[in-house]
């Protein structure tokens, strides 16, 4: 089944405050040398779901806040900033042709300019984020930890199923982690509180990158708007590399303890492989689990009457059901 797109999910309010996010973005990456807004401003506009800036909306409107703040518009923006800047960081490293279907700016600026914007949109979110409570302050930091510990988890990872669920949670559920909780956090003041919606945006983050690892398998370079098998000729551990090498495939033992990079052939023996002996199944029910935890957060917040807004209590639910989409 087709997953529908974000936007379609949301509602007219919603949309209309990440536009105002997105002005916040493009104001935040000024620069007095021009270079810096052109690369930083170039990835901005080749889009995305924004869905962690989303997330922060929406959970702070379920609380009942339902005003855009410069405080939210800070976070939200910040937030975004953090994932533009791993964006360009994973590119360089990955040496990545293409990102959300166009030339990458690895590819488009070279690897130091790249670099260097992805510092300097690093620095920049930490602005925005000095502005904030302490307590977003300190997540902050703590997501950051994050996203560097994943990135060194993946490069020495053993292909453990641990490992790499342990790696979803730090490169990609931490920032949705934050932003779930921030947005909680502005609404509510309660820090309890706003610990409940981590545990839901940990759990959502961790679900959507399952999913990109089995579409990374399953999809065509239309669909990804990058090439797909990438986490296979990088042998890296994916969800599904790791579940492939857990069957005991003499294949994958082959491939994924190879010192160079696999050759095409083997790459698509893999594939052909992977999609027929039950690994893909086995990895959308992870993911499933994943966000039956999101799901089963929100309930909770629901028995114990910390909802405030039925409608976007709604809308919660239908990026759940999105994320649960994208796995099957």
């Amino acid at each position: 089944m087709k997953a529908p797109k974000l936007e379609s999910l949301l509602a007219p309010e919603v949309v209309s405050a990440l536009s105002r996010v997105d002005a916040h973005i493009t104001n935040s990456i000024a620069s007095d040398v021009p270079l810096l807004f052109e690369i930083s401003n170039y990835l901005n506009q080749l889009g995305g779901k924004r869905i962690r800036p989303a997330l922060t909306i929406l959970c702070s409107r379920l609380l009942g806040h339902k005003e855009v703040t410069e405080e939210l518009l800070n976070i939200c923006a910040g937030i975004e900033l953090i994932h533009m800047a791993t964006l360009l960081h994973d590119d360089i490293i990955d040496k990545a042709p293409t990102r959300r279907g166009k030339e990458s700016a690895y590819k488009k600026f070279g690897e130091t300019n790249t670099l260097i914007a992805g510092n300097f949109l690093f620095v920049k979110a930490f602005g925005l984020c000095a502005k904030l409570d302490k307590y977003i302050i300190e997540e902050t930091e703590k997501a950051c930890v994050d996203l560097t510990e994943g990135e060194i988890l993946e490069d020495i990872s053993n292909f453990s199923i641990e490992d790499s669920l342990a790696i979803c949670g730090k490169k990609t559920g931490a920032l949705f982690r934050l932003a779930a909780l921030s947005g909680g956090f502005v609404a509510c003041r309660d820090t309890t509180i706003a610990n409940k919606l981590s545990v839901f945006g940990q759990s959502l983050g961790i679900a959507f990158q399952i999913s990109d690892d089995i579409l990374d398998i399953t999809s065509t370079i239309e669909q990804l708007g990058k090439s797909p098998c990438t986490d296979l000729r990088e042998q890296k551990p994916s969800i599904v590399n790791c579940l492939w090498l857990k069957s005991g495939s003499e294949l994958a033992s082959s491939i994924l303890n190879m010192t160079v990079s696999p050759s095409e052939d083997l790459v698509q023996r893999a594939v052909s492989e992977i999609k027929v002996n039950g690994i893909i199944e086995e990895a959308r029910s992870l993911g499933n689990d994943y966000v039956k935890s999101a799901h089963q957060v929100i309930l909770s917040l629901e028995n114990d009457f910390y909802i405030k807004d039925q409608e976007t209590k709604k809308l919660v639910l239908s990026i759940i059901d999105f994320a649960a989409s994208r796995l099957n």
